[in-house]
Parts: structure tokens; sequence; C-alpha cells
């Protein structure tokens, strides 16, 4: 290929073993491809941020009318419609929170934080949509290298996930240090996900199942923020799920990336 007219390049280089004392190098220019998700990224940030005022104006009317005292068919009308505008504002945010995970820096391990009060702290937000249906199981402090606020979002993603599409059982939230560093899953008593759509949960707007999708309200965006997430902190998601038994979702974050102390 040829860089002579380029000031800014991007090279994808790949080293494989080729016999005993041999390797092969395959140098691939990927700087259209680097150009093309970049302007994809920006426009997603750019028209997410414009749609935030006229959403916020929407929405603040809608709340004002339904306040008030109107005929039934159209107080019915504006509930939807003020259903629909907040589901617009959740998806306009994950949107901007997507578009910022897919273009930061993750050339900083980021900061301790305590992940042991972060979980409760995360439990105690949800709590108006769980009704004490989350049981966390978290006895040891553990502290973790990363992004405070990025882990916040895989949390209560997870979480929210599980109280929405995991029926009505409890959701088990266990925290736990092993081995290879500190295991988080999140399971449910749910219906369980069809094997063939496992693969995909973590891709954007990727849905199981439209109709229930609708009815929930949620983005489509969750489990691509957590898969973004994840990689900052050195890890994947794990899904499991029997149908008719439940699901699970967990990750393990590194050892080099934890510091467990003794319980208390």
């Amino acid at each position: 290929f040829d860089v002579r007219h380029r000031k800014h390049f991007s090279l994808q280089i790949q080293i494989t073993q080729f016999g005993e004392e041999q390797k092969v190098m395959l140098v691939k220019d990927i700087t259209e491809r680097k150009r093309v998700e970049t302007m994809r990224q920006n426009f997603i940030a750019d028209v997410s941020h414009e749609l935030r005022t006229p959403l916020t104006v929407i929405n603040g009317y809608l709340e004002m009318l339904a306040d008030m005292d109107l005929p039934p068919a159209l107080t019915k009308a504006i509930t939807q419609m003020n259903g629909q505008g907040q589901r617009m504002k959740t998806l306009v945010n994950d949107l901007i929170q997507l578009s910022k995970l897919e273009s930061a820096n993750t050339d900083h391990p980021g900061d301790w934080f305590d992940l042991q009060q972060m979980a409760h702290s995360v439990v105690d937000q949800l709590q108006p949509l769980s009704n004490g249906r989350i049981q966390l199981r978290c006895n040891r402090r553990i502290e973790i290298r990363g992004l405070a606020e990025e882990m916040t979002s895989v949390l209560s993603n997870l979480l929210t996930n599980a109280l929405k599409y995991g029926g009505d059982g409890p959701v088990e939230f266990t925290v736990r240090a092993g081995m290879d560093g500190v295991k988080v899953s999140v399971s449910d008593q749910g219906p369980g996900i069809p094997a063939q759509h496992i693969s995909r949960l973590t891709e954007r707007f990727y849905r199981v199942d439209d109709s229930r999708e609708s009815k929930v309200g949620g983005s489509g965006l969750g489990l691509a923020i957590v898969k973004h997430a994840l990689e900052h902190h050195d890890t994947v998601l794990d899904i499991e799920s029997t149908l008719g038994k439940g699901s699970s979702f967990s990750f393990t974050i590194p050892y080099d990336r934890c510091r467990v102390h003794e319980p208390d």
C-alpha cells in the first residue's frame, strides 16, 4: 500500500508462528475503515446531542398535560405519548453513552474503587423496580481498578435486564473472589433465551422478541454498552441460559485489577 501522501494512517499487524524458527507477518491498511467508523460515531453523538433539547421540551409539556383534567380518550393518548417520549429520551442517553465508550481512550487502567459499596448502591437505586427481588451476595470488601462510572453502568444494565426479562422470581446478584480474579454474576429464573440468540445479544438494537421489548420500553443498547465497558476492564460478558429455567450473565475481572480484603 502507498502511504507517501498520507500524514496519518492506521495499520493492523498480525504475527503468526510459521514453522519452528519462522514467523509470518500480515500488515493491513485499515485507515479507511477507521475513518468511516469515526464518522459514524461522531454522527451518532452529534445527532443524539441535538435531539436532547427538543425531547426535553416535548416531554415537559406532555407531563404538564398529564396532570390536567382532560377527557379519558385524550388522557390515554397523552399517557402513551409520554411513555414513548421517555423511551426516546432513554434511547438518546444510551446512544451518547455508547458513542463515548466506543471512542474512549483505554490506555489508562483507571482508578481504584470499592466494588462492594458500588453493588449495594446500585441495588438501592433499583429498589422501585425490583420490589426487593434482588438478592445480593458480596460479603467481602473488594476494590477494583477501573472506571467506576462504566462499571456502575454495567451492573445497572445487567440487573435491569434481569428484572425486566427474567420473570417475577428472585434475581441473584453475586460478587465472589476466586483464583482468576473477581467473578460478578446476575442470574434470574425467567423463561430463558433460545440458543440461537445468545451470541448476538450484545449487538446494537438486537431484540429476541420485539413484542416483549415494546412492552418494557428498552432501548436495545444495554448489553452493547455492557460489552464495551467490560472491554475497558480486560474482560468479556459470558451468557448462559436454559429455556424455562432462567439465564445467567457473568464476567470475571482479572486478578491484577483486584484487591480483595478479608471478611470482617
